[in-house]
């Protein structure tokens, strides 16, 4: 076991030259990731809730609980996503999961006439569209970038975070001019418009097949541990405990930033507004974690990262409003930024690629457990307490003490030099 990473394959090379074809592929995961339903899902239902219980007299955890559906549809289908994606290769899962998601995203707002329906159309929404989320691009760029994995993973995963800043001001601009349906109806559009056309185009499995970058091959494309290996190592169990208390944290904030800041007396434009710096703060932490993960030992980057948030959670938990609570959505944002970059970095570097998409699928499990169960149980907690303060004081708390799991994991295995794995 050793800590360096080895950086002299023909590959590393080539990926320092900006006509290397893995950047095109890059550029193509950034806009797959904007368009992808978790970041759609979780970015516009803040926005939505108000119009649900208006028109619907639904409770708020009621109808965050649509989102725990969501994810646990998601749980169930990751590691088959993986299985697949293993077998077939991301592209081939890819595109017909963004057609089935347009579709779906589409339907909502003629299925809700009750509160089942939408916990239906959520839940076909995590079981069948799995494959638009990081799972897909994170393999694809994990097999186009070996020396530059890091960065290349971190601006891939960067689009989450534009997508969470994009998102609330798209819904928030078609609620201030039309009906509610019409803000699903716009994202649907745009995904089916923007993302399918450029994924069919410009997404390939790897240099493999192509004529420009058959030189710069991954020596250890097919090497690394199995799954039943993996699951007996202590950092499957670690990663997968540590992103799943910081997914809790930070994700399930998300839908309620808007609600807690309209709690504070702020108007719905600059909630949105204060909505969308966090995703600006996400797009700028994954570029950032991405960067250090290749120059600093990974972990530690995961602690400053995530410290970050809880120092965040600890403002919040003040009441703060004005440029105060500004900088503690930015600081969450940040942490929030660390959470895709390190799953796909943490699997590929201590497990490899040999089953990349089956191990990811269960670490991105457990990162889909937090975000199923974030959402709700703030929501009931502010049905129960009136307020959001009391569980973000908690939230804080809960971050900071997270962050010593990191200090567990070891230095990263190199499988080039163990041919057993390959």
């Amino acid at each position: 076991m050793v800590g360096a990473i080895d950086h002299r394959s023909p590959q590393a090379s080539n990926e320092l030259s900006l006509r290397y074809p893995g950047w095109r592929v890059l550029i193509a995961c950034v806009i797959g990731m904007i368009f992808s339903s978790g970041p759609m899902l979780f970015g516009s239902l803040g926005l939505l809730v108000e119009y649900f219980e208006g028109e619907f007299g639904w409770t708020r955890g009621g109808i965050m609980l649509s989102l725990s559906l969501n994810t646990i549809a998601t749980i169930i289908a990751a590691p088959l996503c993986g299985r697949l994606i293993d077998r077939f290769g991301a592209r081939r899962i890819l595109l017909p999961s963004i057609v089935v998601f347009a579709a779906l995203w589409a339907s909502v707002p003629l299925f809700t006439g009750a509160l089942s329906q939408l916990y239906l159309i959520f839940s076909l929404v995590g079981f069948l569209t799995v494959g638009t989320q990081s799972i897909s691009y994170v393999r694809i760029i994990s097999a186009w970038f070996d020396k530059k994995r890091g960065l290349a993973i971190g601006i891939t995963a960067s689009g989450l975070g534009l997508s969470y800043m994009v998102t609330p001001l798209v819904v928030q601009t078609v609620l201030e001019y039309r009906e509610w349906p019409y803000a699903y109806w716009a994202m649907a559009a745009m995904v089916l418009l923007i993302s399918f056309p450029i994924m069919y185009l410009l997404i390939s499995d790897g240099p493999e097949g192509n004529a420009q970058a058959t030189a710069a091959s991954l020596d250890n494309a097919n090497c690394g541990l199995t799954l039943s290996q993996a699951f007996r190592t202590r950092e499957f169990w670690v990663i997968g405990l540590a992103i799943m208390i910081f997914s809790l944290l930070m994700t399930g904030l998300v839908p309620h930033i808007v609600p807690i800041m309209t709690e504070r007396g702020i108007d719905a434009r600059a909630a949105a507004q204060i909505a969308s710096v966090l995703g600006l703060a996400t797009f700028v932490g994954r570029i950032g974690v991405g960067y250090l993960v290749d120059r600093i030992f990974a972990p530690y980057v995961a602690i400053a990262f995530f410290a970050s948030a809880a120092g965040g959670f600890l403002l919040l938990s003040m009441g703060v409003i004005g440029p105060v609570a500004v900088i503690a959505v930015a600081m969450i944002g940040l942490g929030f930024g660390a959470e895709s970059d390190l799953i796909g970095y943490f699997v590929s570097r201590y497990f490899g690629l040999k089953a990349f998409g089956e191990i990811y699928g269960y670490v991105f499990g457990a990162f889909l457990v937090g975000a199923g169960a974030g959402p709700f149980l703030l929501g009931v907690g502010h049905d129960y307490f009136g307020r959001y303060i009391p569980l973000l004081s908690v939230f804080a708390i809960v971050a900071g003490a997270s962050c010593l799991l990191f200090l567990l994991l070891r230095p990263f295995p190199r499988f080039d030099a163990e041919p057993s794995s390959c």
